[in-house]
């Protein structure tokens, strides 16, 4: 196997980050995570009101995705890790996942 990297896809909402994600699955078969995929487990508790996810569902979302991007990095070659990483503890974390696996 490979070196491992990890591509920490990072914009706003709308930007075209799955897409993006889903071309690089296609042509160097990567393995993607996306934050969002994870606030949906907690189902209607996700969302406020307004739609907005809230920030328990923020919160689980990119601990859940740390986890399996971590794992993934143990078997795969290119791990991608999709979300807006609006705070710097996000990205943070990531980073030090990157460093973890080499």
């Amino acid at each position: 196997m490979g070196r491992q990297r990890l591509i920490i896809v990072c914009a706003v909402p709308g930007s075209g980050k799955s897409t993006f994600a889903l071309r690089v699955i296609d042509r160097w078969g990567a393995v993607s995570f996306a934050s969002e995929t994870f606030a949906e487990e907690l189902g209607a508790a996700a969302r406020s009101a307004s739609g907005d996810l809230t920030k328990h569902a923020i919160v689980h979302a990119y601990s859940a995705m740390g986890a399996a991007v971590a794992t993934a990095l143990a078997t795969c070659e290119l791990v991608l890790a999709v979300g807006s990483f609006r705070a710097e503890e996000q990205r943070r974390r990531f980073r030090d996942i990157a460093k973890s696996a080499g």
